[in-house]
């Protein structure tokens, strides 16, 4: 059962002559945003610096590959694909080999925000 990192790879391939393929990419704006949601892309490679990326993202991975360039590749590629679409065929599969498919009556991917006073 391939991981969402190849299940990425598999829909979005990667044209550039990046060390880094779409699914590590993606995986690394997730570790990035767990803690640093407020940064910018640029600011990608400084969250590696001190951190195993070679473990975390892949053997030949360095935080310097890990660059705004290819961030923003990344993203026009997902875009390009639909966001609603991957998301949606990513979970469907993942769904499908955990079994958990018509455990739920309905998926809800919508958030809601109030501001204001």
């Amino acid at each position: 059962m391939p991981g969402i990192v190849d299940k990425i790879n598999q829909r979005l391939p990667t044209t550039d002559k990046a060390n880094v393929t779409m699914g590590q990419r993606v995986l690394a704006m997730i570790l990035n945003g767990l803690g640093f949601t407020n940064d910018r892309l640029y600011l990608v490679p400084r969250f590696f610096q001190n951190q195993p990326v070679d473990r975390l993202i892949g053997p030949g991975i360095e935080a310097e590959h890990l660059n705004d360039d290819a961030d923003k590749r990344c993203l026009d590629a997902i875009a390009n694909y639909g966001t609603t679409q991957l998301f949606g065929e990513i979970a469907f599969e993942i769904g499908s080999e955990q079994g958990l498919l018509g455990k739920s009556s309905h998926l809800d991917t919508t958030s809601l925000t109030l501001q204001g006073v």
